[in-house]
């Protein structure tokens, strides 16, 4: 091999080595960024996935409190009579309901088909209300759609005995 072509080769190498070595490191730094980003953007999504959920929450306890109200000062028919309109009002609410303590009687808009013999005293987001405060359920299936929903639920008092629990279903 001449030397002039070894020379050739020797300064072909030369350049094309250093070319490779950055393009690797260039590569590696720009997937490595892009990884970051991706993960920073799915850190601030949670975060502000979080903050909507808990917003939706405080403002279904508050309605699940007004209805509360509403049936203890109004009674049960006149406070029911406001579920149809909160329902229309509020897309995401799947349900509201009541459930009698003394009875077991079950009320919803809008109405939905249950199982036989469906006793809302027995049901989670029932049981787990027995303060004045309202309360989240953890996710369960709904007796009725089978998906997976949270009820916000409160205890509905009556000259401080318990007369039942009033729900919210939330998708």
């Amino acid at each position: 091999m001449k030397i002039s072509h070894k020379i050739g080769l020797f300064s072909i190498i030369i350049a094309f080595v250093p070319m490779v070595v950055i393009g690797i490191a260039g590569y590696r730094k720009g997937v490595k960024m892009l990884f970051d980003n991706q993960i920073q953007l799915a850190e601030k999504s949670v975060i502000r996935a979080e903050g909507q959920i808990s917003k939706k929450l405080e403002e279904t306890k508050k309605m699940a409190s007004f209805l509360a109200a509403e049936i203890e000062t109004h009674g049960v028919q006149e406070g029911f009579k406001l579920f149809p309109f909160i329902v229309s009002e509020y897309k995401d609410y799947k349900n509201i309901y009541f459930g009698d303590e003394a009875t077991g009687k079950f009320m919803i808009t809008p109405e939905v088909d249950l199982p036989e013999g469906y006793d809302p005293r027995k049901r989670p987001w029932y049981s787990i209300a027995q303060s004045n405060s309202p309360v989240v359920s953890a996710p369960y299936i709904d007796a009725s759609s089978k998906t997976t929903t949270i009820t916000v639920s409160k205890a509905v008092f009556k000259n401080g005995k318990k007369i039942g629990v009033v729900g919210i279903d939330l998708d």
